[in-house]
């Protein structure tokens, strides 16, 4: 395809090209791999110099790129993955899932505001780099996170933050009990057919990484991005690994399609907080049974709670007391195990959901 017919302007992308060539040839820039699209129309990459400092070896295809802090809005989707299926919410509060961050005002930090960094933390610990030359693992990171003091209280300014980012795939790790980078391979880069890209790269990658350019102590150093320990760490804010047709040809067109799709009604946009709030209070609707009409519960609400006061005031004259919350929570396992079997439905596209459509596209994570 001529580059007229995809809305392409021939010297305007030239010139794009010749900024990266030139930042080559001034040593700014060791190697570079880039891709323009519109639409869903791509030109061929335009690849320039050596993935490595040391020897010849041409950027290409191939070639694997730390994507730095492109990992976040994967991180985020990961997150938003559970939303979708009712078992977060936005909303909620972290600590509520990780209760060793509830301390020095960190209790009133939403899901939201670490998507949005706007949860008051701070971008990177205080400790960060003599962390890393320690070889510090990721839940030591994570630990330290867990008692730091806020710059701001949640929700009030937005400042770029890195340490939510990390809370956010706690959070993934803590509900689906595993590792995020299992999670992230399972429900996002398999299904999408990104059989190059990984959070902490995989050992059959190493040999295609291309190395970054970093300051002459960063060379020399064993701690830092282009050493094994940095490889292997997994950043939830900035150690993803992919190569630019990863990027552009699965994850970028997938969100394409998606945003693409025509706009879901507002029953369908309720229905992951039908989940949420039904799985939190115990009740996830069983699969195939209509989500909670929210009208009519609302007309009935006062009547239950009527009903409610009445049977608590006799189950109390009759046993000395009773907790309204104790019974809507009085079967967690039941509650578990009904979350459990949703998600694993829902998954299968067996469940009517905002999302539900059992193919890489309509995963809500890419938007």
């Amino acid at each position: 395809m001529e580059l007229t017919d995809a809305g392409f302007d021939a010297s305007r992308l030239r010139a794009a090209y010749d900024l990266l060539d030139e930042a080559h040839a001034a040593g700014r820039l060791p190697g570079a791999s880039l891709l323009v699209t519109r639409g869903e129309q791509p030109m061929g990459s335009h690849r320039v110099a050596r993935k490595y400092f040391d020897r010849d070896d041409p950027v290409d295809a191939d070639t694997v790129f730390l994507t730095a802090s492109v990992s976040k809005p994967v991180t985020v989707a990961a997150a938003m993955l559970l939303v979708e299926r009712g078992k977060i919410g936005l909303d909620q509060q972290a600590c509520e899932i990780l209760p060793a961050f509830g301390n020095r005002g960190k209790e009133t930090i939403l899901v939201r505001h670490m998507m949005t960094h706007t949860s008051g933390l701070p971008d990177m610990l205080p400790d960060n780099e003599q962390l890393r030359r320690d070889h510090q693992p990721l839940s030591e990171f994570v630990r330290r996170m867990c008692e730091l003091e806020l710059l701001f209280d949640p929700g009030t300014q937005i400042s770029y933050q890195s340490c939510g980012t990390a809370i956010l795939g706690a959070i993934v790790e803590e509900i689906e009990g595993v590792p995020l980078l299992t999670f992230l391979e399972r429900e996002v880069f398999e299904p999408l057919g990104m059989h190059s890209t990984s959070l902490g790269v995989r050992d059959d990658l190493i040999p295609r990484i291309a190395h970054v350019n970093v300051s002459t102590d960063g060379l020399e150093s064993d701690w830092g991005r282009n050493t094994p320990y940095w490889w292997g760490f997994g950043a939830p804010w900035g150690g993803m690994f992919s190569t630019v047709d990863d990027i552009w040809a699965r994850m970028a067109r997938a969100r394409l399609l998606y945003a693409n799709r025509p706009h879901r009604s507002k029953e369908s946009q309720g229905a992951a907080e039908d989940a949420y709030n039904c799985r939190t209070r115990g009740k996830i609707p069983q699969v195939g049974h209509a989500a909670p009409n929210h009208a009519d519960e609302a007309s009935q609400q006062p009547a239950k709670r009527e009903a409610r006061s009445e049977r608590g005031g006799e189950q109390g004259r009759r046993d000395g007391g009773h907790d309204e919350k104790a019974e809507d929570e009085q079967h967690p396992s039941d509650a578990h195990r009904s979350r459990h079997n949703h998600a694993e439905h829902r998954v299968k596209g067996e469940v009517p959901g905002p999302y539900v459509v059992p193919t890489p596209r309509g995963l809500v994570g890419i938007v």
